[in-house]
């Protein structure tokens, strides 16, 4: 299975932490999200060259053959009109479904502390993106981003 995921940015440690595990867990591709909740040291700190090299110290680690990717931040409605043709997107959102039975490809949207802001909502319906569930309890976003990666891979 090919999992590309996008997250809301979070402060530069808890990022680093996303890539290594996630990368442990088998994640192909790491798109960064801007999101409304997104601040502007979230940004001014993402480093890209770092969050490369940590990809490739966690697939040495692991033992994994390849190497996922790792990509610039972008925003939620750039990351939507870059991805709704070419692979289902689904959104994680507390009080939605657990979903079985994922397809090969997709990509799974992780939102910000707060939650997703109502503009972000408007833009994932309008893209008639899915949503799933993980947990009844608020995850914290890096939890988030490992729970939905363990679920898509069983």
């Amino acid at each position: 299975i090919t999992i590309y995921l996008a997250w809301s940015l979070l402060k530069k440690d808890k990022n680093e932490w996303v890539i290594q595990k996630c990368t442990e867990l088998g994640v192909s591709h790491f798109l960064p999200l801007i999101t409304d909740r997104s601040t502007p040291t979230d940004i001014s700190q993402f480093r890209l060259e770092r969050l490369k090299k940590i990809a490739i110290e966690a697939s040495e680690q692991c033992g994994r053959s390849d190497i996922p990717t790792v990509r610039e931040p972008m925003h939620v409605k750039t990351f939507i009109d870059e991805f709704q043709e070419k692979l289902p997107i689904y959104v994680c959102e507390q009080g939605q479904e657990h979903i079985a039975g994922y397809p090969g490809e997709l990509a799974i949207l992780v939102g910000p502390e707060g939650g997703w802001s109502d503009e972000e909502k408007q833009i994932f319906e309008e893209s008639k993106a899915n949503y799933i569930g993980l947990h009844d309890f608020t995850l914290r976003a890096e939890t988030a981003c490992v729970s939905a990666a363990t679920l898509v891979l069983k």
